[in-house]
């Protein structure tokens, strides 16, 4: 079901329990809507419980990229533990170069370039990892942009099988797990 609020805003209820695919829906109804007004529009995606910057948008659109990718950081911790937190962040920003990550709740494209790829697959998770490899495969220009962050929850349940939540718990598991060894050898 589509609908309008305000001018420029608008909702459509997806009910496809599928992230990938609720991706594509929407994508599917702004071409739909912006159709008559020109080819050339920027597509963005982010989460519900992610909060993006006042300039997401216009340096996301700026970049000149095909396809820009930014980072995520974990506004407050409250469903793990700050040794979970710790372990996440450490690890997060140990990469070298920091910006090899890929967030659907952090990222932008040109219009054209995503029905060119063929746009987000009916996946389950993975769908934003599955968009870059074939932007990578129709060598389209990616922005890795290491400065643009958005922020989101530390939540303990996700939709998406192998998502953020998923990710999170994994790493909850293993502080525990190293918790109970060093119990065992002290």
């Amino acid at each position: 079901m589509a609908g309008q609020f305000g001018q420029d805003v608008h909702f459509i209820a997806v009910d496809e329990r599928n992230v990938g695919a609720a991706r594509a829906a929407g994508f599917r109804y702004a071409k739909s809507v912006l159709a008559a007004v020109g080819k050339r529009h920027w597509y963005a995606t982010t989460d519900a419980d992610t909060e993006v910057g006042g300039d997401w948008l216009v340096r996301q659109f700026g970049s000149g990229a095909d396809m820009v990718l930014g980072l995520v950081r974990v506004g407050q911790w409250r469903h793990h533990s700050e040794r979970v937190a710790e372990l996440y962040e450490a690890r997060y920003h140990a990469e070298a170069p920091l910006h090899q990550h890929i967030h659907g709740a952090n990222m932008g494209f040109r219009s054209e370039a995503y029905w060119r790829v063929g746009g987000f697959a009916a996946l389950a998770s993975g769908e934003d990892v599955d968009l870059v490899d074939r932007f990578r495969a129709a060598d389209l220009h990616i922005a890795w942009d290491d400065q643009l962050w958005v922020t989101t929850s530390d939540r303990q349940r996700g939709r998406a099988p192998d998502g953020f939540a998923d990710h999170l718990a994994e790493v909850s598991q293993e502080v525990e797990h190293r918790a109970d060894r060093a119990d065992e050898v002290s």
